[in-house]
């Protein structure tokens, strides 16, 4: 098990990063280790697995384009399926999270839920999407 890549995020109020998500993984799978930052101190929140995460089908510009020219067709816009990260091969995991902000295009999209430690929120989903 190796560390693939990290993402810090500012979770409240605030402009400085207080949560982090370490992605692992093994050869095969990747999941990420959930922390947040509380008076200067890192602390572990939770993990996340690759059920949870997803790949966002298209950017959003080929979203704009599929909705134009649906738009001059006068037909409703198919866009791509996002697709599980179960779903696809390591190394396109790996490059996804390499090539997330601020050294890549890639955003993640994060769903959060009460947790049950009162500091700290639960990750319960992933959505890593290309803005461009």
């Amino acid at each position: 098990m190796s560390i693939v890549g990290s993402y810090e995020y500012v979770y409240g109020a605030g402009n400085a990063p207080n949560r982090r998500i370490d992605f692992l993984g093994d050869g095969t799978q990747v999941w990420g280790e959930v922390s947040g930052k509380r008076q200067g101190v890192w602390t572990r929140m939770g993990s996340i697995e690759e059920t949870q995460m997803t790949k966002e089908g298209a950017s959003t510009s080929k979203k704009v384009q599929i909705m134009m020219e649906a738009r001059e067709k006068g037909v409703s816009p198919e866009y791509p399926s996002d697709k599980d990260f179960n779903t696809l091969r390591y190394t396109e995991k790996v490059r996804m999270i390499s090539k997330l902000q601020p050294t890549g295009n890639y955003r993640i999209s994060i769903s959060n839920d009460i947790g049950t430690n009162p500091l700290f929120e639960t990750v319960n989903h992933l959505s890593f999407f290309d803005p461009t």
